[in-house]
């Protein structure tokens, strides 16, 4: 929630935003104020969604399981990115170490073997 005692809801953004380990965490503004200006401020603040009060609550765990959706989507992306990253540095490698005849050669190997 944004209007909160003590600690606002996006002081609690601004501060998970900041922190290596909760920088990721989807993140739903829920508040009572609903003006373009509120919206977009909370956005830019780096919120996943903002849902305006009052709200259901089936609105609130479907948007709540797509935000964690599309978390896991990004993460599995990120994952093959490395994956593909380490297979192009091998390959540069091995192009930057073999002959042709010496890369035909392993490559007949590995698809025979």
């Amino acid at each position: 929630d944004v209007m909160m005692p003590g600690i606002d809801g996006l002081e609690v953004l601004s501060r998970l935003r900041e922190s290596p380990v909760t920088a990721g965490l989807p993140t739903i503004l829920i508040t009572a104020k609903n003006e373009p200006s509120d919206i977009a401020h909370g956005l830019q603040l780096g919120a996943d969604d903002y849902i305006p009060k009052p709200f259901h609550p089936n609105e609130l765990l479907a948007r709540a399981e797509s935000k964690i959706q599309a978390r896991k989507l990004e993460m599995t992306l990120q994952r093959r990115t490395q994956e593909l990253e380490a297979l192009l540095r091998v390959s540069e490698e091995l192009n930057q170490h073999l002959e042709v005849d010496e890369l035909l050669e392993l490559l007949l190997y590995l698809v025979l073997d």
